[in-house]
């Protein structure tokens, strides 16, 4: 693995993290984004986790991002085994450096105004622990996820309704993502790691603020056509996790709800079980 240390450079606020498999055309364009912004200030470091990528990733990172890579702007490292996106997030958080800790699919376009004004909200208000920004859709321009207008503190009650993490880019303290890590089985579904973080008592916002183009198609996220059955399975598992985390706090319709779409995925992984196992039986 490689990656340069910046512990002798000046304090880092902000360290963007971004996952990559097999992905070097998209996740040049991510750092270029991310660079953008972070080239413009002494504060910030772009990581970038190679999750056992075949494709020449390496290559084209090392050849395109020379100077930022000995300058410590850019840090790369490659894993030796293929983790999973989630897994590949925690490698990432131990490696970073800053304070706040932002994740970034390798298809993510960094909107630089939004990032500004995250700048002057954390210098304002520093009782957060996680803070969710809002996102566009990439080729509509149009909002994604839970429309929130104003400020939204989630807590047990409101967690499981007024959540859509998908459709938003989290910002985490670095110390808050090392003490509450992702769940690595899962491979995705970050919201169970959100859901412990509100039951230990960190203060979980969503903010107004625009700062991400989110590509909603992608042919290698969990979520595609191709990889419906591990989708299914980790959503069941990751909404009954949230269910034993909120409990009774979530109310009885969240409850309801939860234990629902629990039901929901039980059954789409059963459909699609039946389906791989008639269509394609070499596949697990």
């Amino acid at each position: 693995m490689t990656g340069k240390s910046v512990s002798s450079g000046p304090f880092v606020t902000y360290s963007f993290i971004t996952p990559t498999f097999n992905r070097k055309a998209k996740v040049i364009e991510s750092m270029n984004s991310a660079l953008a912004w972070a080239s413009r200030r002494i504060d910030s470091e772009i990581i970038v986790i190679d999750d056992h990528s075949s494709d020449g990733t390496a290559t084209r990172i090392k050849e395109g991002f020379g100077a930022e890579l000995s300058s410590g702007l850019v840090r790369y490292f490659e894993l030796p085994r293929n983790l999973g996106v989630t897994g590949a997030k925690n490698f990432g958080v131990g490696k970073a450096l800053g304070e706040w800790v932002i994740f970034l699919d390798s298809d993510d376009l960094i909107i630089s105004r939004g990032l500004d004004e995250l700048d002057e909200y954390l210098r304002a208000d520093k009782t957060n622990g996680v803070l969710f920004l809002r996102c566009l859709d990439n080729k509509s321009r149009e909002p994604l996820g839970v429309e929130h207008e104003n400020t939204t503190i989630l807590d047990k009650k409101n967690f499981e309704r007024r959540s859509q993490f998908g459709e938003c880019l989290p910002v985490v303290r670095r110390s808050i993502a090392l003490r509450y890590p992702y769940d690595v089985d899962l491979r995705g579904s970050e919201s169970v790691a959100y859901s412990r973080m509100i039951c230990g008592g960190v203060k979980v916002s969503v903010l107004p603020i625009v700062a991400r183009l989110y590509e909603q198609e992608s042919g290698d996220r969990l979520s595609a056509s191709q990889n419906n059955f591990k989708a299914a399975e980790n959503r069941m598992k990751a909404h009954f996790r949230i269910l034993n985390e909120l409990k009774f706090s979530m109310g009885s319709a969240g409850i309801i709800r939860t234990i629902a779409r629990i039901v929901w995925w039980a059954l789409c992984f059963g459909v699609y079980k039946i389906y791989s196992n008639k269509f394609f039986p070499s596949a697990r």
